[in-house]
């Protein structure tokens, strides 16, 4: 309920049940100040931010502002303040982290590498590489060719299982061989190394895991093969991969997000909630001209799941193409404006993306993108 009434703006509403709760979480009270613009109350959370004796909220004030209110500024200042020495080097490293992810979620692969080099140099290696894997797979950043490389010699070298860590893990511990199959494939699908690819995916297949985690490797072997057939130019046959893919996601594995716990996700979850397959299912059935269906995906795909800061910015480019192709003019200018929020800083190899949409945000309203107002969470 504190979740819908935030994506619709009834910060009333949200306010109200964030204080049911007998102590109400720093990241709720944190949303609420700055969506509703209070000045003074913002002044009083970053003071409180500053000297807050549990250093996780200020990660979890961090995604919600950036996730709901796609407020980036504001979320890193609540990293940076994670970051201070007096913090314990885990909480530095997943900082780091989020901070990547915000800049992923700009266009900003480059940015992203400097701040998990971070997370690394502070004791987090394995989380490290397996978080700079699966951003080098995401299908919509530019990445050089020479990292993805880089992030396949480092995936290929990793034997799972081979900490006491990973042992304790349980499932997801039991997934790890799998997961690693996962992430070659789609970094072989990224480099054109289709024939590896799928040769992961068929070993995904065959991986021995309880039978409540089968639908997990079934689901990235798919969409391993889907990620193949749409690099081949074959929507078609990328639809039909994804066709069995259906959520099957065990409960060990679903993350519980709430108004103070944001930042417990791990990189099980995040790797196994199929956003991937979802992404791709929507852009294929976008290229066949299902754009209904489309949409739905896009509309109903990201909400809540783990990723779903990552995918802010093609979750609105790919909602403003089929809005315009439906006609629909309003809509598709206001997923373009914030689109182009979101990518003004991108690398230099996404900047032709923003210019096509200002290009088509200026053929659905016949203004500039400065003068369309930005919109809410989606």
């Amino acid at each position: 309920m504190w979740d819908l009434a935030v994506r619709e703006g009834d910060y009333a509403r949200a306010d109200s049940l964030i204080r049911r709760l007998s102590r109400p979480p720093f990241s709720g009270r944190a949303l609420d100040a700055f969506a509703r613009g209070d000045s003074t109350a913002r002044a009083r959370i970053l003071d409180e931010a500053k000297v807050s004796d549990r250093p996780t909220a200020l990660l979890d004030a961090a995604e919600f502002v950036a996730v709901y209110l796609e407020d980036f500024a504001t979320a890193e200042q609540f990293l940076r303040l994670a970051l201070a020495p007096r913090q314990k080097p885990s909480l530095r490293a997943s900082a780091h982290q989020l901070l990547g992810m915000i800049q992923i979620a700009k266009g900003r692969w480059s940015a992203a590498v400097a701040e998990y080099d971070s997370a690394e140099g502070l004791g987090a290696p394995n989380l490290v590489r397996e978080g700079r894997a699966w951003a080098a797979t995401l299908p919509f950043l530019s990445v050089p060719r020479r990292e993805v490389e880089a992030a396949l010699a480092d995936v290929a070298r990793w034997a799972p299982g081979g900490d006491a860590r990973e042992r304790s893990l349980g499932l997801s511990g039991t997934l790890r061989p799998g997961l690693r199959l996962y992430l070659l494939g789609l970094l072989s699908s990224r480099l054109g190394a289709d024939a590896d690819a799928l040769r992961h995916a068929t070993e995904l297949e065959r991986v021995d895991v309880p039978p409540v985690a089968r639908g997990v490797t079934h689901a990235w072997a798919q969409t391993v093969r889907a990620d193949v057939a749409r690099r081949r130019h074959r929507p078609a046959d990328a639809l039909a991969a994804l066709q069995s893919v259906r959520g099957e996601i065990p409960v060990e594995l679903e993350p519980t997000i709430d108004p103070g716990r944001a930042s417990t996700i791990t990189i099980d979850q995040r790797l196994s909630s199929e956003e991937h397959a979802r992404y791709l299912r929507a852009e294929v059935l976008h290229e066949l001209g299902r754009d209904e269906e489309a949409r739905h995906w896009l509309e109903t795909s990201f909400q809540n799941t783990p990723s779903e800061l990552t995918y802010l910015a093609p979750y609105h480019l790919g909602l403003a193409q089929i809005y315009q192709r439906m006609g629909e003019r309003a809509k598709a200018a206001d997923h373009y404006s914030r689109f182009i929020e979101l990518w003004k800083d991108c690398d230099p190899e996404l900047r032709p993306i923003v210019e096509d949409a200002k290009a088509r945000l200026t053929t659905v309203t016949g203004e500039s993108a400065r003068t369309v107002p930005h919109g809410g969470p989606p």
